[in-house]
């Protein structure tokens, strides 16, 4: 019976209902997103990685390294025959189309038998055959034959090995597998094996493979490794590579989740407190005629957890158009990635409507328990005490909780101590924010004394009920951490393109065989204006526990003209000394990580063995996230025993892309990769970009549930206000003055939880280097302003709307109704 009263008044009161309903599915609509969108991105990549690997477990390529062999002898697999069920054997090179001096572009071609092509990766052909698969024909993907303008039958003109031939088209792939995404991949041709293997005088230099037991593939893996040291040999997917990449691309999110689990707490417990409140009088009838207190409790806290569970199960059906909403956001530019479906399954809903439910019940708790508590002549009267707020005696703690965002960026080092103070000092800013709050509402309510009744009473208000100085938190305390996250990724993104942008070189090549008699050809190349070859490789380093993305071997200072670096005096002395025995020069980072200094020695694992270097100098560069060494070419060469360059870095007299194609016809058979640096940096800029457009859609997200809580806690203060309205209409205030009042007060909290939540937002950005300045070296802040600014605006314009409901009530009220147990 009480079950059923307490659902039937849920009911009657369906729009607060559906309002708690909303919120909660709201809150669990971005938990559910973050669960989706990790599986999301591993589908990807997985896609991503199949396009190329097919259906096949074991890959063997010519090792992308200098000195490596150029053609992989196939008989060298027969010992294993009978645990493959293929080894499909391909021929991979570079095919130049160029029409016209305007237009040059280099294509991937794979010389394959098409029987085995479709085995490993079929082929859908939007039009034309392949039955006469001889000659010099191919196949092209859907877009590029529409951007070439050309169909089957056309004849396409390509350069392979220096030499010119003429090749007829004789199909067109639809946009799957292989010709998935081939804007991204610069488009593949696919060609008969003879043919290629006729013009390039070799067999092969890619081999897919697949076993006949899957189980076998890491066992034989690690035994081609040891037998084939000369190739390089890799699974066709790698899950623990996607599983890495993955978490990569989804920390951002869950890290906001934060956040979100922060505000959730807040709005749907002023959600319960809207709903108790109105059902006050159907709670006292209960106690009256005997439930108990502690029945009630356990009625109450079953009902939050069933509305929890409906909630978040809407939050998962919600969750599905945000995360397309984060999914776009972030992959943006990937037309073929937008286009991929987004996955999700009982596991990530089971999440949500648990986490979902977990947080409404344990919003609900204070709510119920601060009704129930009270004697049945109360509720049944609705005769509780109103809370004001006392006058701001704690803001001097306030003051005190600020200071540590001012004073610890001046006094403390990068470096993990400097890292945890700083995240510390942030935290406290939010607390002292909260402390202040009643404050601003006092300074405000005692400058605005002498406005119109209507207005002084408006602001006075502001800060005298709880509710509304809980929605200045909310609003203030969400700005305040949107300005600390979207700053921080913000920064980042902003000092990584500026690190690309400070290279001062147009183009690096990966060569064969890089030697300085090699790369001497480059100054005869037309365009090269200069060139600088650089040994490089990642490291170990054993004594410290960790990890060098970099160790460089340089030949003089040369090396800083193309890699720009903050160096002392003294380091430059330290750089001109590295030939003096094992000697190495590395960053600040890694300094303030690991507590070196001057005459430290660093033990890293190479390829002839362990070696140890003595530090003589540090350098500022933020370069491979600043763990970065610095040794003598002669050194490394001796240590990792190589003989040729690891990269090779040109600047350019005229247009990069010319000078790119100019070094592609001298090196045709010796380059790995080339790339321009206008290349690389728009893909770095792209994850960039795709990384904070998507944060902003997630912190934008965030604000709206804020708005929903601040939505909830003005009908609440309003419900808990009628009494006074009432009395306020009864001395003589006409609707229109109670009108203006109402909207003092929202116009009141938008403006003072804006200036708050900046204020204290961009004092907590004073903590930013710190933060991330172990991970990532010194950094120059940057603060997204256009998108504060926005979420500024419209959390005011929230305000002002939020006050559209009690004042459309207000003016209905009836006086008798809210002050008859005077």
């Amino acid at each position: 019976m009480i079950a059923k009263t307490l659902l039937s008044t849920l009911l009657r009161k369906k729009t607060r209902t559906l309002l708690l309903l909303f919120s909660i599915a709201a809150c669990a609509s971005l938990l559910f997103a973050n669960a989706g969108f990790q599986k999301t991105c591993e589908q990807m990549i997985y896609n991503a990685d199949t396009r190329w690997s097919g259906n096949s477990e074991l890959i063997i390529h010519p090792k992308q390294s200098v000195g490596a062999e150029e053609w992989i002898n196939p008989d060298l697999l027969a010992s294993y025959n009978n645990q493959l069920e293929y080894a499909y054997r391909f021929i991979r090179c570079n095919a130049l189309y160029a029409p016209s001096s305007d237009y040059i572009h280099y294509f991937t071609a794979l010389g394959t038998d098409i029987k085995e092509f479709n085995s490993y990766n079929p082929l859908t052909l939007e039009s034309g055959n392949i039955d006469n698969w001889t000659g010099n024909k191919l196949i092209l993907g859907t877009t590029y034959a529409k951007m070439l303008g050309v169909s089957v039958g056309d004849t396409l003109p390509l350069e392979i090995a220096g030499e010119s031939y003429t090749f007829q088209i004789a199909g067109i792939s639809q946009p799957k597998g292989l010709f998935t995404r081939e804007l991204a991949d610069g488009g593949y041709l696919l060609m008969p094996r003879e043919t290629l293997a006729d013009i390039l005088g070799g067999q092969c230099n890619l081999i897919f493979l697949k076993t006949k037991d899957a189980s076998a593939v890491p066992a034989l893996k690690q035994t081609l490794v040891d037998s084939l040291p000369q190739y390089a040999v890799r699974l066709g997917i790698n899950h623990a590579v996607i599983q890495a990449e993955t978490n990569n691309y989804v920390m951002p999110f869950w890290i906001s989740s934060v956040v979100v689990l922060f505000m959730s707490v807040f709005i749907i417990y002023s959600s319960f407190h809207l709903i108790v409140n109105e059902r006050i009088s159907i709670l006292g009838i209960l106690r009256s005629v005997g439930c108990t207190r502690k029945k009630t409790n356990q009625i109450l806290i079953l009902e939050s957890m069933i509305i929890g569970i409906v909630g978040g199960a809407i939050g998962c059906v919600l969750g599905i158009g945000v995360l397309h909403v984060i999914k776009n956001a972030y992959f943006s530019g990937e037309s073929a990635v937008i286009d991929a479906p987004v996955l999700f399954g009982a596991r990530e809903a089971l999440f949500t409507i648990v986490v979902s439910t977990m947080i409404t019940m344990l919003s609900a708790v204070l709510p119920i328990i601060r009704v129930t508590k009270e004697s049945v002549k109360n509720i049944i009267l609705n005769d509780f005490q109103k809370k004001k707020l006392k006058n701001a005696k704690l803001w001097p703690l306030g003051v005190l909780l600020l200071l540590p965002c001012c004073i610890v960026p001046m006094i403390i080092s990068k470096g993990f101590m400097g890292m945890m103070a700083a995240s510390v000092a942030a935290t406290l800013a939010l607390l002292g924010l909260n402390l202040l709050i009643p404050l601003f509402c006092r300074l405000a309510a005692f400058a605005t004394r002498s406005f119109s009744h209507e207005i002084a009473l408006g602001v006075r208000n502001a800060g005298d009920f709880e509710a509304l100085v809980n929605n200045i938190r909310l609003f203030a305390t969400t700005l305040a951490i949107m300005v600390f996250m979207m700053t921080i990724f913000n920064t980042l993104g902003a000092d990584l393109k500026n690190m690309n942008k400070q290279n001062n070189y147009d183009i690096s090549i990966m060569l064969r065989k890089s030697d300085p008699q090699t790369i001497e050809k480059l100054s005869q190349t037309d365009g090269v204006a200069d060139f600088y070859g650089i040994y490089k490789a990642p490291a170990t380093i054993i004594s410290h526990g960790t990890f060098m993305n970099q160790l460089i071997g340089i030949d003089n200072e040369d090396y800083f003209k193309f890699f720009p670096a903050q160096i002392s005096p003294e380091t430059h002395a330290a750089l001109s000394a590295l030939d003096d025995g094992n000697r190495i020069v590395t960053t600040n980072i890694l300094r303030d990580k690991l507590g070196l200094k001057i005459g430290d020695i660093l033990t890293l694992r190479l390829e002839n063995g362990v070696v140890d270097y003595k530090i003589t100098g540090f350098l500022d560069t933020n370069r491979g996230i600043g763990h970065v060494g610095y040794i003598s070419s002669e050194r490394y060469k001796a240590d990792m025993g190589v003989q040729y360059y690891s990269t090779v870095y040109v600047k350019a007299s005229g247009d990069p892309n010319v000078v790119k194609n100019n070094i592609q016809r001298i090196f045709f058979r010796d380059i790995l990769s080339i790339q321009t640096k206008q290349e690389m940096e728009v893909a770095e800029a792209d994850k960039v970009i795709g990384i904070f457009n998507a944060i902003n859609t997630y912190a934008y997200f965030a604000m709206l549930i804020g708005v929903l809580g601040i939505i909830n806690n003005m009908v609440a203060c309003f419900l808990g206000r009628r009494r006074n309205l009432a009395l306020y209409h009864c001395i003589g205030m006409s609707a229109k003055s109670a009108g203006r009042m109402l909207m003092t007060e929202a116009v009141v909290i938008g403006i003072i939880g804006a200036l708050a939540g900046l204020g204290i937002g961009i004092m907590m950005v004073q903590t930013v280097p710190f933060v991330v300045g172990m991970l990532w070296g010194n950094v120059t802040v940057a603060v997204p302003v256009v998108n504060i600014t926005i979420m500024c605006i419209a959390g005011i314009a929230a305000m002002l709307l939020s006050s559209l409901v009690p004042f459309i009530k207000g003016k209905n009220i009836s006086i008798m109704d809210n002050i008859r147990y005077e």
